[in-house]
């Protein structure tokens, strides 16, 4: 029975490695075919081969947290979840690791960490928490939030595309007038009896293709870290404003931690558990919380340190009752959302526009050229 499974393996492995070596011999064949408009289509292949790759990932990982929170919550099976998602996706290894190991005997969340599954912070507690010990609340973010959040998303992920596709088209259009229609026309006027010569549209066009290229590029990198959280690290940065995927996150953090008041847990069991579930930057956060809780700080100032909430939150934190905590914590994350929205939006609002007249201040000259030449043409044409 075991054979199967092995072959299943060994063929998604060998369909994985083709689809790499695929896009490396299509790249590199658009490279060398079309010079600069090759590099180009490869840099677009590229970014969007990794926008497919990380959302279809973020997708798994979403429904396979929700999926093991339900099991979890009605006492289900937790080994049946992970042998339903071991079959197909971008997480199928590590779950089939930790079906295999809960099949073993382990220890759920030991399980879980070992196998290296993409778990959620509610998810993590969840499963290191006793059975029944811990009553998640689903519902932490109310149904309106969530619509608006994911029609605000919507909205920015259109003009991105917009903006891109634009750039495109440009890059397209200038590179077949420099291939084909350039020559023809600089042939024609060649053999007219012209008394001034028009310039070609070389530089012009080279100006225009490296525009829409940076233009795009920058449309589509964005998009990647502001809407589907590709690097997260950079969202972390001190001069980056909060944007929906950091706030998300940070979101859950502070609802974890309300729960973790609210069933009277401890916050260093919370910043445990936190530890060995993530890792780079979100796991450096919480081995700074357990650091601040050894040093004898209070829940709020260790909240703080830690980076969770700013200034003015933990003012309103400290001194509060736990259960006015819970909820004041729950009413922050809701905020940075909201918080988070209003930033898309006002760097939508600036940059947007801006690219827009980049690609304008770029097209112009070309366009300029394009028409003069047409111009000294039809005049010598009619001359004649």
């Amino acid at each position: 029975m075991r054979r199967p499974f092995q072959l299943t393996s060994v063929s998604s492995t060998a369909l994985v490695t083709l689809r790499y070596a695929l896009l490396v011999l299509a790249a590199a064949g658009l490279i060398s075919l079309f010079s600069v408009f090759g590099i180009f289509l490869s840099v677009f292949l590229v970014l969007c081969y990794a926008h497919v790759f990380a959302a279809r990932r973020r997708n798994y990982i979403k429904n396979f947290n929700s999926a093991l929170r339900t099991t979890i919550r009605i006492n289900g099976r937790i080994h049946q979840t992970a042998e339903a998602f071991s079959h197909s996706g971008p997480i199928r290894s590590q779950c089939g690791n930790f079906a295999r190991r809960l099949t073993a005997g382990e220890a759920p969340f030991d399980a879980a960490i070992t196998s290296r599954v993409p778990l959620e912070i509610e998810t993590a507690m969840a499963l290191s928490l006793p059975e029944g010990a811990l009553q998640l609340d689903s519902n932490h973010h109310p149904e309106h939030e969530t619509t608006r959040q994911k029609l605000n998303s919507l909205s920015i992920s259109s003009q991105l595309f917009y903006l891109i596709i634009i750039c495109f088209t440009l890059i397209v259009f200038s590179s077949f007038y420099t291939l084909f229609i350039e020559p023809v026309l600089m042939s024609l006027m060649a053999d007219l009896p012209m008394t001034e010569t028009p310039q070609p549209t070389s530089r012009t066009t080279a100006a225009l293709q490296m525009t829409a290229f940076l233009v795009g590029s920058a449309a589509f990198c964005f998009y990647l870290v502001a809407i589907v959280g590709l690097a997260p690290k950079i969202l972390t940065l001190s001069w980056m404003p909060l944007l929906p995927i950091a706030a998300t996150r940070k979101s859950a953090i502070l609802t974890g931690i309300a729960a973790t008041i609210e069933n009277r847990f401890s916050l260093d069991a919370f910043c445990q558990v936190g530890r060995k579930t993530f890792y780079g930057s979100r796991r450096r956060q919480f081995e700074k919380a357990l650091r601040e809780i050894e040093n004898g700080y209070t829940d709020a100032n260790v909240i703080y340190r830690a980076g969770w909430i700013n200034a003015s939150d933990h003012a309103w934190l400290e001194g509060a009752t736990p259960t006015r905590q819970a909820e004041i914590l729950r009413n922050i994350s809701r905020q940075n959302i909201r918080h988070a929205d209003g930033n898309l939006n006002w760097i939508m609002a600036i940059a947007y526009p801006a690219a827009i007249l980049c690609l304008a201040a770029a097209a112009a000259p070309f366009a300029a050229s394009f028409f003069s030449q047409l111009t000294h043409m039809i005049y010598e044409i009619s001359e004649t």
